[in-house]
């Protein structure tokens, strides 16, 4: 049995498939408007993510899950959480931030991903985090 369980564990990665996050340079961007003036997003220089895992800290309210959100949209996830393939959409909140965010990927691409919308944890009694797998 160990050697089946061991046949289809993932290599560790020495890096990570998304490598890091920008505000695309040649975009005028309104820092007076959603989601541009929340302090995650105003002060966004570039997010270096970690091989293993990159934590997203913050008072409620600073754009964590808003900047997460725009990764996983950027990515090719649907905003509501779920797979590459399946995406839920029950409303039309996206923020416009996806679509000024350059998202540097490495390599392997991995087969499958799952985005979990970090507000979707508030409907539930239970305490998530944020995350995507990819």
């Amino acid at each position: 049995m160990r050697e089946v369980a061991e046949k289809h564990t993932m290599p560790k990665r020495t890096q990570p498939y998304v490598l890091h996050a920008s505000l695309v340079s040649e975009v005028e961007i309104d820092y007076s408007a959603y989601p541009f003036n929340i302090p995650a997003v105003s002060t966004l220089d570039c997010i270096r993510f970690h091989p293993n895992v990159t934590f997203f800290v913050g008072e409620n309210g600073s754009g964590k899950s808003t900047l997460l959100e725009a990764i996983a949209v950027a990515l090719g996830f649907g905003p509501e959480g779920g797979t590459k393939n399946v995406q839920f959409k029950t409303t039309d909140s996206t923020s416009v931030l996806h679509e000024v965010l350059r998202v540097a990927r490495g390599s392997p691409k991995p087969r499958d991903g799952y985005f979990s919308e970090p507000r979707a944890s508030l409907t539930s009694r239970h305490i998530w985090t944020n995350w995507v797998t990819i």
